[in-house]
């Protein structure tokens, strides 16, 4: 009797850990595939802030819309300068650069910081015109640059600058940017 008792008791408790085991098989394999889904899954962020409607930023591409906003801002920041907002300048500049080109970028910089900053030279953008390429990841700004020493504006120069970008889930970082060779479109990088 107690060998029939403990035979049933076994084959409750197989069962009990055959039951287990598929159920822990079946959730293994649900988060596998969420984890999947999840990893292949397009993500987007919705952007308001400063734009007259929403834009919404995939994986895919970069919106030209988003392109025009960044450059507009980029090339104020980097084409607005004076001895006194040099190290700012710099850090910003870098907070935006893309790390793999982040020490060149930075020499580049450096050359202009270590040039401009006993200086009274200031520069500022008079910007009139822009144009992007989504599929290029470049820009270009066209506008007068103005230079100015001491108090006095010694030039305002029509110019074009060239950004060069790169994007990377949804993160658009500065790979690099300078004047743009009237007769080459890939552009100069200076400062």
């Amino acid at each position: 009797m107690e060998l029939a008792h403990t035979h049933a008791q076994s084959q409750r408790y197989l069962k009990q850990r055959n039951l287990l085991g598929l159920l822990s098989l079946l959730l293994l394999g649900a988060t596998v595939l969420l984890s999947t889904a999840a990893a292949n899954s397009e993500r987007e962020i919705i952007l308001q802030p400063i734009l007259s409607r929403p834009l919404a930023l995939t994986t895919d591409n970069v919106p030209k819309e988003y392109l025009e906003l960044v450059t507009r801002d980029t090339a104020m920041l980097t084409l607005n300068r004076s001895p006194e907002n040099l190290q700012f300048w710099m850090d910003q500049v870098l907070d935006i650069a893309d790390p793999r080109t982040h020490d060149k970028l930075k020499a580049d910089l450096m050359r202009v910081f270590e040039e401009q900053r006993r200086s009274t030279v200031s520069q500022y953008p008079s910007m009139e015109r822009m144009g992007v390429h989504p599929a290029t990841l470049t820009s270009e700004v066209n506008g007068v640059l103005h230079t100015i020493v001491g108090q006095k504006e010694v030039s305002a120069e029509a110019k074009t600058f060239k950004y060069i970008w790169t994007y990377n889930g949804v993160s658009l970082k500065l790979a690099g940017f300078g004047l743009a060779k009237k007769d080459d479109k890939t552009g100069k990088e200076e400062q």
